[in-house]
């Protein structure tokens, strides 16, 4: 989470370089996907709440995971 305001806007002008006449509808598709995943994470948390902090824990295991999950999918090994 280190410097995570610099880097985020940086890779997500890169990721976008490649989009020229619709860079405007990737920009607001990417934070469209920003906002409901933190709308489901923060579902998941308050239904794990027990009181401890394990809820948010567990919620990050899972969503780191999940992103190491579709990173793999989407990025499969080169022979």
């Amino acid at each position: 989470m280190l410097a995570f305001g610099l880097v985020y806007p940086t890779f997500t002008s890169y990721a976008l370089e490649a989009a020229h006449s619709s860079s405007g509808f990737g920009a607001s598709l990417i934070g469209a996907m920003n906002m409901l995943f933190g709308f489901l994470s923060s579902l998941l948390v308050t239904w794990l709440y027990d009181g401890s902090h394990r809820a948010i824990s567990i919620t990050m295991v899972l969503l780191g995971g999940l992103a190491i999950a579709i990173f793999l999918v989407l990025h499969p090994r080169r022979s």
